[in-house]
């Protein structure tokens, strides 16, 4: 039987998720690659943000924070502050909030002046 832990469960799927919605961005809706990255990232992040805060709710397997700050570094910080607010997630732990504003305000200066 195949084994893996949390974290490599939740990357893959983060992954797979993230490969799925550039393909159909960059086949169906004619977005440039880099465009299809950005909104497939996001919509990753705000995925396991609201399988995060379902599985707290009923005690299942949980999203590590190193996973989420991890998707948000790779590009997708504003799908997962919009998963925050929305599915009322990790609002209370001001050290993971803190991180993700970094990350977010890290990205906006990269995409401003690169």
């Amino acid at each position: 039987m195949f084994k893996t832990t949390p974290r490599k469960f939740f990357v893959g799927t983060s992954l797979l998720l993230t490969a799925g919605l550039m393909f159909l961005g960059a086949s169906y809706f004619g977005a440039r690659l880099a465009w299809a990255y950005v909104i497939a990232i996001n919509g990753a992040a705000f995925t396991l943000c609201g399988y995060d805060k379902n599985a707290a709710r009923a005690a299942a397997l949980r999203v590590p924070e190193k996973v989420l700050l991890g998707v948000s570094l790779i590009g997708g910080s504003a799908g997962l502050l919009i998963g925050m607010k929305l599915f009322r997630h990790k609002t209370r732990k001001a050290s993971f909030q803190f991180l993700l504003a970094l990350v977010l305000v890290a990205q906006l200066l990269i995409v401003r002046f690169v």
